[in-house]
């Protein structure tokens, strides 16, 4: 019989067990684990006087063949006498780590300071996609200057006639160009604000979906400010002198009287081989080959868009330069007014802008995620599955089984028609496009290999590839396409170091790819290798669940109900998709909408080049008026004339766009929209007409007779 305890004290018989050692009576156990068996007034006497005091003694070895399990078998040392706990106290000091039991020390400051660096550069990101409106307002300053130098082509042939040479005409006209990008840079800096200030409102409203709604606060510093202005200085100063460089190689002759474009006579141009059309053929030709190609072997939407997409747009615009080159006028229009305009630069500036931003926002429109029609299939996104169930704490047992069925009172009517993979979980950083931060170590699933055959497509790799170590200490693993681009910046093959629960160190390689699935986030491999590195993380606590029937949310209800101890939480797989492709399409909408400004100020360089012909051609339209020509005949020939423009431009790029996606439409994964690419055609070109009329009725007035004296 053992010896009696006193209310509140223990029995060092037995280890404390929170929940157990310090309950009051039988009735106040709190365990965590159902104890199904009645409590007898013998057995409450027998607490209040022994406590957990052991009933029975048997063998050490009978005890650990009953009881013995991966968590050891032994729960306790017993040491007689003071020298022998001494020396054992010693011996474990000596032999005993703390990495043994799985204790390691973590660099939260170092790790803090690599999680916010973020899986994505936002400077970067906006940089790029603002590269065509930067572009775009690059070009127009430069023909802009183009015009300020032509109309002093008169006081620099001036200044070469003087002797000044041609370095000191450079120095100056850099002087003044320096001037000018001083001023506008300066000018932008106050524009910069605003635009950076706008965009992070976006980014907290409608572009939410980029940030996770995270709340981001504009804070320049002056180190930034500084850099753009200086950025911003020296690409406007050298546009500006790129521009300038033309003038300096005219003779002086030329340069007072105007500089003005001489139309050689008919039969003087010397026939040059026509290698331009060859060129032209080769472009067609490679852009073809690279479509078939691309549509055979299944290749990503992106590059083949763009690979195919730019040789058209050089195709296109080639085209476009070849043709004005060579134009030819049609009878009964006044040969000498369209002689004159033989501004191809200008003009390709113009078209060329038109055409790559047109060009940009379709494609960005075609990689715009849709929702899968057909959720059930295995090679889809989903794997097949319609749910996902999280527990706080880990299930022992098999939600099918007949066990789990008894202990947590499954009605086996609801769960006749559910299927599902149970999978192990070691925690981490979500490395998912949902979490702004660098991952430093994501999750870790432990999946059975043969309930996962034949689900998810596959960019790399499959499930077979994680069942056989590559090495001693190297497993192989599975991740989503998205979280190795992006997240982890990773490729197939590359490792990644983990610490197992004995805190040993193993590394996982990336063999397997899955594309586009709600996988993103963290990295997959096999059970029984998840379970020899963690053995002391038992149970289950993340299920991928299948219901076939037509009442989905009753099945989780249920489970929701019957797991409530366990904490568990619920997720459509859908809606788990829709939150990741929604931040893929935020992203493109932006890039969309900086696509589409671009665009606007193309529209813009069309009123300025269009006013800025007008101008140059005033005493051309007084001798037309002169002889008998309308305003409104001059406006409807000036009309026809730069409406081509646009149309060029438009074509240009909606049909670098369109034969971009061929390959995509071909092979079905692309989400193209005629309808949104039609709808957005159409209202460029009513914006670009509309901008056509203005700068015609503005720059296109009664001609006036002092004109006439140039002539």
């Amino acid at each position: 019989m053992p010896k009696k305890i006193d209310s509140g004290q223990e029995s060092d018989w037995t280890p404390r067990f929170p929940g157990l050692s310090d309950a009051e009576n039988c009735g106040e156990w709190d365990t965590g684990i159902p104890i199904k068996y009645k409590i007898r007034p013998k057995d409450e006497k027998y607490w209040d006087d022994f406590r957990g005091s052991p009933k029975a003694f048997v063998s050490l070895l009978a005890a650990q063949e009953m009881w013995g399990n991966r968590w050891g078998n032994h729960t306790g040392l017993r040491a007689f006498g003071k020298r022998s706990a001494q020396r054992l106290q010693t011996d474990l000091q000596e032999k005993l780590r703390s990495s043994d039991s799985g204790l390691r020390i973590i660099q939260l400051k170092n790790d803090a300071k690599n999680a916010v660096s973020g899986p994505v550069d936002f400077s970067q990101l906006f940089l790029a996609f603002g590269f065509f409106v930067i572009l775009a307002g690059v070009s127009l300053s430069a023909m802009l200057f183009g015009f300020s130098m032509e109309q002093r082509n008169r006081q620099v042939g001036l200044f070469f006639a003087l002797g000044y040479s041609p370095m000191r005409v450079k120095v100056l006209t850099w002087a003044e160009a320096g001037v000018v990008c001083l001023l506008g840079s300066l000018m932008g800096l106050g524009w910069a604000w605003f635009f950076g200030k706008g965009i992070l409102a976006m980014l907290g409203g409608s572009w939410g979906g980029a940030v996770s709604n995270l709340q981001i606060i504009y804070a320049p510093t002056a180190q930034s400010i500084g850099i753009g202005a200086l950025g911003s200085f020296c690409m406007g100063l050298f546009t500006l002198a790129w521009v300038s460089r033309k003038q300096s190689r005219q003779a002086p002759v030329a340069l007072l009287n105007g500089g003005e474009f001489i139309v050689p006579c008919a039969g003087s141009e010397i026939k040059k081989p026509d290698w331009g059309r060859w060129f032209l053929v080769a472009i067609w030709t490679t852009a073809i080959l690279l479509s078939i190609f691309g549509w055979l072997n299944q290749l990503p939407v992106g590059p083949t868009f763009f690979g195919v997409g730019a040789l058209v747009l050089t195709a296109g615009l080639g085209g476009f330069f070849r043709f004005h080159k060579k134009t030819k006028h049609n009878v009964g229009e006044p040969k000498f007014l369209l002689q004159l305009d033989r501004r191809i630069g200008r003009k390709l500036i113009v078209v060329g802008i038109l055409a790559v931003g047109s060009f940009l926002v379709i494609g960005a429109g075609a990689f715009r995620q849709k929702a899968a029609e057909d959720c059930s299939k295995l090679d889809s996104g989903t794997g097949g599955f319609s749910h996902i169930l999280k527990t706080s704490l880990p299930l022992y047992d098999d939600l099918l089984g007949t066990e789990a069925e008894a202990l947590f009172d499954l009605d086996p009517g609801i769960m006749n028609d559910v299927s599902l993979v149970s999978l192990r979980v070691q925690d981490g950083d979500d490395a998912s496009c949902l979490n702004l931060n660098q991952a430093q170590t994501p999750p870790l699933y432990g999946v059975p290999l043969g309930q996962l055959n034949g689900r998810f497509e596959f960019v790399e790799g499959n499930w077979s590839a994680l069942s056989k170590p590559i090495a001693d200490g190297i497993y192989p693993a599975l991740v989503d396409q998205n979280t190795l681009m992006w997240a982890l910046k990773k490729k197939v093959g590359d490792q990644i170091p983990y610490t197992n629960g004995e805190g040993k160190n193993f590394k996982v390689q990336i063999e397997a790819v899955v594309k586009g699935s709600f996988l993103q986030g963290g990295l997959y491999f096999a059970e029984e290798h998840w379970i020899k590195h963690f053995p002391g993380r038992g149970g289950y606590q993340n299920f991928w669940i299948d219901v076939k029937n037509n009442h989905p949310q009753i099945v989780l209800n249920h489970l929701k109900d019957r797991l409530f101890n366990y904490g568990p939480e619920t997720q459509s797989i859908q809606e788990r998709l829709n939150r990741l492709q929604a931040v893929e399409n935020t992203y493109l909408s932006i890039f969309q909408f900086l696509g589409g400004l671009g665009v606007i100020l193309g529209t813009v360089g069309l009123l300025v080049v269009i006013m800025r012909n007008l101008w140059e051609r005033r005493e051309e339209y007084s001798i037309l008026s002169a002889v008998g020509y309308s305003v409104v005949h001059l406006r409807e020939l000036a009309w026809k004339e730069n409406l081509s423009l646009v149309i060029w431009g438009l074509s240009i790029g909606c049909g670098a766009g369109l034969f971009g996606v061929l390959p995509a439409m071909w092979s079905g994964s692309g989400n193209f929209s005629l309808g949104g690419v039609l709808v957005f055609g159409i209202t460029l070109l009513f914006l670009s007409a509309f901008f056509v009329s203005l700068a015609i009725r503005i720059g296109l007035k009664e001609g006036s007779i002092k004109l006439l004296s140039r002539e």
